[in-house]
């Protein structure tokens, strides 16, 4: 057998590092699914943002932070912070203004914000490890309070991921000025 293909090259255990081998788990790619089935046009926000390209997860990966991107048809908000590329200052404004205002419960503008943004969908990740030093990403708990008092938000999957659905999703995706 190749090393190289099998991935014996890489090892299990690596000091002060999570094992280079991790499963992707089923919850995400039944989220895909989920969101690949409804014909509903617009973005799919993933919370909370980043704090850094690279997120811990409680499934032993630690790494950039592309699984919705990867597994998700529909197009994918998740800014990744101190990676070679941005979103545009205006967008990346009106995203963080989203989660800020769950996380503030002032939540008077989110949906507004939501659907200046053209997001139709909002996953809250519970998959991600809190408290590491240094790591100042949003509590996803609190995010999940706030989501559920927004006008117009019905939770469509509960578990490790929660989907959202915001209004009716009829929000175009790309919008003329």
């Amino acid at each position: 057998p190749h090393p190289l293909a099998t991935g014996a090259v890489i090892p299990d255990e690596r000091p002060l590092q999570p094992s280079a081998h991790v499963r992707v788990p089923q919850f995400w790619r039944q989220m895909a699914e989920k969101v690949d089935a409804d014909p509903r046009p617009g973005k799919v926000l993933v919370l909370p943002l980043d704090d850094y390209y690279q997120m811990p997860t409680t499934w032993g990966f630690f790494g950039v932070d592309s699984i919705a991107n990867l597994l998700i048809k529909h197009p994918v908000v998740t800014p990744k912070p101190d990676g070679y590329f941005g979103d545009t200052p205006g967008f990346k404004a009106e995203v963080t203004a989203i989660e800020t205002g769950l996380v503030s419960g002032d939540l008077a503008g989110t949906r507004s914000l939501m659907d200046a943004a053209g997001i139709s969908d909002v996953i809250i990740r519970h998959d991600l490890v809190r408290g590491l030093p240094a790591r100042t990403f949003a509590d996803d708990r609190v995010l999940t309070s706030a989501i559920a008092r927004v006008p117009g938000m019905t939770r469509e999957v509960d578990g490790p991921l929660e989907l959202w659905r915001v209004g009716d999703g009829t929000s175009p995706t790309v919008r003329l000025y």
